[in-house]
């Protein structure tokens, strides 16, 4: 009998998608990636993780590569004060 089940820690998961351990540990706590428990550890089967590969949206030419709208609006912030204190630096 062959066990034919790859686990892997997080840590190797994360690195398979090209993603931080962190992100990786969110994906799983949204239910996106299926785990396993071995003694209490997080243990990521390969199947799960090309489940949600395959499951990903194909990137369409032409769609803006925005990571989150939280992002944007840091971003947006940012530069209207960087903007604020050039103009104030101007009228100086």
């Amino acid at each position: 009998m062959s066990i034919a089940l790859k686990l892997l820690s997080p840590s190797q998961a994360a690195a398979e998608l090209g993603v931080g351990r962190t992100k990786l540990l969110q994906l799983v706590r949204d239910g996106r990636i299926a785990v396993k428990m071995l003694d209490g550890r997080i243990r990521i089967p390969v199947e799960a993780l090309q489940e949600f590969r395959d499951a990903l949206p194909a990137y369409e030419k032409g769609q803006p590569v925005v990571k989150s709208t939280k992002m944007v609006s840091v971003l947006a912030k940012s530069l209207a004060r960087a903007h604020t204190y050039r103009n104030n630096d101007a009228n100086v």
